[in-house]
């Protein structure tokens, strides 16, 4: 017999092989189980309704369904299950085993197998034909035979083979990452055959580990896996340091895409899948926690699964499962108006308090493309202290410069707030996962925790048992942090002690990435704020009028499309197929509830000015043969007759120069504005404006999301022959339309036309699009010269750069404003602004803007996600592979812009007013309440609603970083309160309220 042998760069191989070995010697006694299986339908049906269809045996590796749909499994053990009995599910797709008609665990590519409880022979499986678990090693892409069922059956867990694995697997994956990093030249990947890499000038450590584990197994070899876990034992033992100098707070977490890569159904039984699989893993690691966010979640699982539900409230109130985050859904936070955007927090925190009994402390948003500077207001006013994300770890240009920070809001607000840095939210337990983070800590030296969200996300199913092991062993060793189970804001808690010590980081969280989701589906953004606009309308009815009705349904439904996959515009065809019919479906609902709400048939005609600012407008009642100028007071139902007022000077067309005494303006012969002028002050133009620029749309990698800046490099204004003609619509209204090709198959009008007495130059562009790949611009070049431009944000604005003066600038090549933007010299004294009514990105650099108008990627779906929804396997009649193709109507306006401006010419106000129209109706006046709001005029009005407990809420933001006093006139009999959001506070504030910059200010109307 041969000595030991002093050859270590042999060992590396040995303890793979043996990793082998062990993982084929876990399961032993496999047998076939019997499966019965109904037909795939695309109708979902619970358990049942499912054990009342018929059935039909299913063999191994075996194709069924079409995507996303159902069948029912009977499953049929061959004997009893004892204490050691495993279900393995080997289906491409997912699947929610049942066990005494309730959820037990959730299978998909990552989750294979599960403990059965003794005695149990007949099982049922919900079974979904979707690809799971996409990140996943074996997440290969559905085939056209649909999902691919391998086979089923039970075996036994050897259990000194199961840790014995885990043992070793853990210490070998941090030796090879060691070796790695003290030798670069070594990959982690080894070399079988051939020359091995000498083990020269590594760590006593390292060294250490490699000799232990060779050793151990020795053992193995010898005496079978019980030893080589003995071994181990001590070795771990020894290479567990005493002191850290960082813990990693593990959080189980499974990121669930309420919509994406599947329509909302199937989102709705992925969290019935995930939250069996997170219980049943509780039962087997008792010091497992996990945490999820989105109440809509919640209700869907109570809805579908109300007596499971109380298991998921039970581990809840046992601590082991925080239900935190805030919000609704986690909601894209740029595109939503003010509103809307709070109403996520309102809704959800309401959910918290159902679940918790209190609110949520924390607002979790691990995967949305970008944070406005009024988060942490409308966070600090709906109860939250943290926040947390890992996605501004994705910025491509420019490193976000802390992990563990103070986030102050563009109002003063301060939040708590922690970015995993070098992570995501999926994360698997390698050792990378943990390292990485570590040492990205950019506050380890304060505060040595950093919170590591852990498991499959994208609908992947959260932490598998795996995971659990190896977090069981991975702590303290050797360049590893300590590693335990918490909950998130239980982390948070521990930050504060810290706090005093923490950066501060003040204003927007721009991600510099996904800058295509500000367009794409430009119809889907159009619905949403025509939904947006309808709720508007009826909550300001319904405040006016003292009349109740129905609305939480429709807020529910608006939030959810706020859904950071939703509303961006990156899901599949089949979430705005069913989306966008219900969208304009509840705004019709609302619009005529508000109505209904107002009517009087024995009434007058009149009008219904849902806003807290005057207006002066035209309309055309009905039957009348012209429209009328009408004065309207504040949020009040006016008789039409009564309203008319004097009409202003009417608009004068000459030639193609097109003026009304407050602006005027020149078309040429290409169809550009080359003049323009307000109140006789002409606008610095760098070229004529109006123009339509085409710009080839290849993005590198995520074509939905992405726009990439070689793209704004490469537009081209579009120079095919206009066809320039003048129209007239009375006194009221003229201008000049403008018909001409766009890109090869692409056709548009645009109208430029005055309103009398209005400043405002009034956009439209009838667009009929079909070009593939491509993003549609309209152009507005400016010399306003000022170093930066101001952004409409949901609540107040924010200054960007718009020079080239440093790498933050160069980064925000498009960017998104919520309804407005603005250029000017310094000062903000003179300028342009452009308000939209349903666009929401632009470029702006030098004074120049470029509002994107449509752009045409492949769908999601129909690009690199084919592997997950593979268009040949849909039911779905799509309108093909392009987003955005076929007709639009895109109404815009611009004016001159001054920070000075009235309330009711603020491009903030008129955001609201230019498209949410006055209601008419047949009935009673509505008096108004509000009198006058004098002084302020940067404190804007933009929401009115009922409120909680009677009268109602004025809802107002500071839109121009400035402070101020306002002073409220209201009719006699009613008194004024101030309060926050969530309406938890109210003081009376008399008739003068003070604000400071962009503050969101809500009063409270109430009858004395």
């Amino acid at each position: 017999m041969l000595p030991k042998d002093h050859l270590p760069q042999l060992i590396p191989n040995r303890l793979e092989a043996c990793l082998r070995r062990l993982k084929a010697a876990i399961w032993q006694d496999e047998r076939a189980v019997s499966v019965e299986a109904s037909e795939p339908s695309a109708q979902q049906v619970p358990l049942s309704a499912g054990k009342a269809l018929k059935r039909k045996p299913v063999g191994p590796c075996s194709y069924w369904g079409k995507m996303f749909d159902q069948r029912w499994c009977r499953v049929t053990l061959p004997a009893p299950a004892d204490a050691n009995t495993w279900l393995h599910w080997m289906d491409q797709g997912e699947a929610t085993l049942y066990v005494n008609d309730q959820p037990y665990f959730g299978f998909n590519v990552a989750h294979r197998h599960c403990r059965l409880p003794k005695g149990v022979k007949n099982l049922w499986i919900q079974s979904s034909c979707i690809q799971s678990a996409i990140w996943h090693p074996e997440a290969n892409g559905m085939k056209p035979g649909g999902s691919f069922f391998e086979k089923a059956f039970v075996a036994r867990r050897d259990e000194a083979a199961w840790h014995a694995y885990h043992d070793l697997k853990c210490l070998f994956d941090l030796a090879i990452d060691q070796r790695t990093r003290e030798n670069p030249q070594v990959s982690t990947t080894l070399i079988g055959a051939g020359l091995q890499p000498v083990f020269d000038k590594y760590s006593p450590a390292l060294r250490l580990m490699f000799h232990g584990m060779n050793e151990a197994v020795d053992a193995y070899d010898l005496h079978g896996p019980a030893a080589l876990s003995k071994s181990l034992a001590a070795l771990y033992k020894k290479l567990r340091a005493d002191k850290t100098f960082s813990r990693c707070v593990l959080t189980g977490h499974a990121h669930l895409d309420l919509v994406w890569i599947w329509p909302e159904r199937m989102g709705e039984l992925k969290a019935v899948n995930i939250f069996a699989t997170v219980n049943r893993l509780m039962e087997e690691y008792p010091e497992y926690k996990f945490a999820y966010s989105q109440p809509a979640s919640y209700e869907a699982v109570a809805r579908r699964e109300p007596d499971f539900y109380k298991q998921v409230l039970k581990r809840i109130r046992s601590e082991r499962w925080e239900a935190t985050g805030a919000m609704y859904v986690e909601s894209d936070t740029t595109m939503a108006c003010g509103e809307a955007l709070a109403r996520s927090f309102i809704l959800g925190q309401q959910g918290f308090k159902g679940i918790n009994g209190k609110p949520s402390r924390l607002t979790w948003l691990p995967d949305v493309f970008g944070y406005a500077a009024c988060l942490p207001q409308i966070m600090a006013q709906t109860g939250v202290d943290y926040f947390f994300t890992t996605k501004m770890t994705w910025n491509a240009i420019n490193r976000f410069p802390y992990s563990s920070f103070i986030w102050r809001g563009n109002d003063g607000s301060e939040i708590l707030a922690h970015v995993t840095q070098e992570s995501s939210y999926v994360t698997h337990m390698t050792v990378d996962n943990i390292k990485a983070p570590m040492h990205a800590n950019r506050q380890a030296d304060v505060h040595e925790e950093y919170l590591l969200p852990t498991g499959y996300g994208d609908g992947g199913g959260g932490p598998t048992d795996e995971m659990m092991e190896r977090a069981r062993r991975l702590g303290s060793l050797p360049g590893m942090p300590a590693i335990g189970w918490d909950q998130p804001e239980a982390f948070f808690e521990r930050l504060e002690s810290a706090k005093d010590k923490l950066p501060v980081h003040q204003g927007e969280c721009y991600l510099e990435y996904h800058r295509g989701t500000y367009t794409t589906h430009g119809n889907l953004k159009s619905s949403f704020r025509n939904l947006e606009r309808a709720m508007q309308l009826a909550e300001a009815v319904s405040a006016a009028t003292g009349k109740a009705w129905d609305m939480e349904h429709a807020w529910k439904r608006l939030v959810f499309a706020q859904f950071h996959d939703y509303i961006p515009g990156s899901s599949v065809w089949d979430v705005y197929l069913e989306g966008l019919p219900e969208l304009d479906g509840l705004a019709d609902s609302q619009r005529a509830q508000a109505l209904g709400a107002l009517e009087d048939k024995g009434g007058e005609r009149c009008l219904f000015n849902p806003h807290a600012v005057a207006l002066k407008t035209w309309v055309k009642p009905a039957g009348a043969k012209k429209p009328v100028y009408v004065s309207l007071p504040p949020l009040s139902g006016s008789c039409i007759e009564k309203a008319t007022t004097q009409a202003p000077d009417a608009v004068v067309l000459k030639g193609k120069t097109v003026s009304n005494g407050l602006a005027a303006f020149r078309v040429n012969a290409s169809g550009w504005i080359d003049r323009l002028e307000w109140e006789g002050v002409s606008v610095p133009l760098g070229n004529p404006l109006g123009q339509l620029v085409v710009y080839p749309d290849k993005a590198a990698n995520f074509e939905a999301w992405d726009i990439d800046r070689h793209v704004l490099a490469l537009g081209e204004v579009c120079k095919a022959k206009a066809e320039v003609s003048t129209f007239e619509e009375g006194p009221d209204r003229a201008g000049i339309r403008v018909t001409r090709k766009v890109g090869e198959k692409s056709s548009a009008t645009v109208t430029f036309a005055l309103e009398a007495g209005s400043p405002l130059v009034h956009l439209s562009v009838d667009l009929d699009w079909q070009e593939p790949e491509h993003l549609l611009k309209l152009y507005f070049p400016t010399q306003y010269a000022a170093t930066q431009a101001r952004f409409g944000i949901p609540y107040g604005s924010v200054l960007r750069s718009q020079v080239p003066n440093s790498m933050g600038a160069e980064a925000m090549w498009e960017v998104p404003f919520s309804r407005y933007l603005a250029v000017f010299d310094e000062g903000e004294r003179e300028g342009l602004f452009v308000v939209s009514e349903s666009k929401y990105g632009a470029s702006v650099r030098e004074g120049k803007v470029g509002v994107s108008l449509v752009r045409s990627p492949r769908v999601t779906g129909h690009e690199a996600h084919a592997f997950a929804w593979p268009p040949h396997m849909t039911r779905l009649q799509t309108p093909g592979p392009y987003s955005d193709m076929g007709k639009h109507v895109i109404r815009l306006a611009i004016g001159r812009y001054d920070c000075a401006l009235p309330r009711e010419r603020h491009p903030a106000s008129l955001a609201d007013t230019l498209f949410t129209a006055p209601l008419a109706y047949t009935g009673t006046p509505v008096a108004p309440v509000i009198e006058a709001l004098e002084g302020g005029d940067s404190l804007v009005p933009c929401w009115v609603k009922p409120a909680a407990d009677g009268g109602w809420i004025l809802r107002l933001h500071e839109v121009g970083g400035r402070r101020g006093e306002l002073m409220v006139r209201a009719a006699d009999g009613w008194t004024l309160e101030q309060t926050t959001l969530g309406e938890s506070a109210f003081r009376s504030c008399k008739t003068s309220v003070a604000f400071k910059p962009y503050e969101v200010i809500s009063l409270r109307f109430a009858r004395a």
